[in-house]
């Protein structure tokens, strides 16, 4: 027969006791730990979408049709894109410029109603509003044109690749760009071709 001293019954209850509190000790570590991380991933999201994307499936798809390309001499002599320039009208004017073939839409525009927001530039093509047209979206560093690109692909544009780099990266390699100085600001005027290094 095993008999049980007074004080094993007492012992083995300190050590179950101790075993409980440390786990409940290391219970509230963890899920401050996971709160945070929850905070830096929503951060991510927010940092490279502009906002939490909803439904990831979607952002997936959205990713896989956008194609991304950078500033060249190449794409210069290619007259394939409708470029587009999600920038403000004040951003344009500024010393970075504006590449000379480009039409300027907004991003709040295009993220508010794509094909309202494009639907002049349709126009004047006389495309019929063609989702297939193929679209050159840019910005000042090609983070904003990438959320225009998503909303693009999300109201069915099949054809929208954006500008890796934007404006600035286009100045860096001195590919053209119209830049608009103060005279031309006081007169009205739209700005002088530059070669895009001075």
């Amino acid at each position: 027969a095993v008999v049980e001293r007074k004080g094993d019954s007492a012992e083995r209850s300190a050590v179950a006791s101790d075993r409980t509190d440390t786990h409940q000790g290391s219970a509230a570590p963890q899920a401050v730990l996971l709160g945070v991380l929850g905070l830096v991933g929503a951060a991510i999201a927010i940092g490279f979408g502009g906002a939490a994307v909803d439904d990831p499936a979607a952002a997936m798809a959205a990713a896989a049709a956008i194609k991304v390309i950078h500033p060249s001499e190449e794409l210069v002599a290619d007259d394939h894109y409708v470029i587009i320039d999600v920038r403000s009208r004040a951003e344009r004017l500024a010393e970075s410029g504006f590449i000379p073939s480009a039409h300027h839409v907004p991003l709040e525009d295009i993220t508010a109603d794509a094909a309202a927001a494009l639907a002049a530039i349709h126009k004047r093509r006389g495309d019929g509003g063609d989702k297939s047209l193929p679209l050159l979206m840019h910005c000042r560093s090609g983070r904003r044109s990438y959320r225009a690109c998503e909303a693009l692909v999300a109201a069915g544009y099949t054809d929208v690749t954006n500008l890796e780099g934007g404006i600035l990266e286009w100045r860096e390699k001195g590919l053209p760009a119209t830049v608009v100085t103060f005279e031309d600001k006081e007169a009205g005027g739209s700005g002088s071709g530059s070669g895009g290094g001075g």
